[in-house]
């Protein structure tokens, strides 16, 4: 099943495959079985409802809407189906309170 995925902008990070669509649908898109919006920042959750709202309008196909900002859990990660391939998210690891939380390096 190929899944149309659609963002609310584009960031450095946003996929740039043809399955990866910013914004409101586009003339030539490829044949698709079902809708994503990915919605990543909070201020982009009102963004994220509309264009879902247009794609189910549009389009006679499954349409669903997700991501952090929306409160979904993810599945199984895929490299470069939310994140462009090669995308490495790090973190300081602010808040660890468990065993070795002390250890200084």
């Amino acid at each position: 099943m190929v899944t149309l995925r659609v963002f609310p902008r584009r960031t450095n990070l946003t996929p740039d495959d043809k399955y990866a669509i910013v914004g409101e649908p586009v003339d030539n898109l490829p044949e698709f079985d079902k809708v994503n919006i990915s919605v990543t920042f909070s201020y982009d959750v009102d963004e994220g409802y509309r264009l879902c709202r247009l794609y189910k309008k549009e389009f006679s196909k499954p349409v669903k809407i997700g991501g952090p900002a929306i409160g979904t859990v993810g599945g199984e990660f895929r490299a470069g189906r939310y994140l462009k391939k090669g995308a490495v998210i790090t973190s300081r690891g602010g808040g660890f309170k468990g065993a070795g939380a002390d250890l200084r390096l």
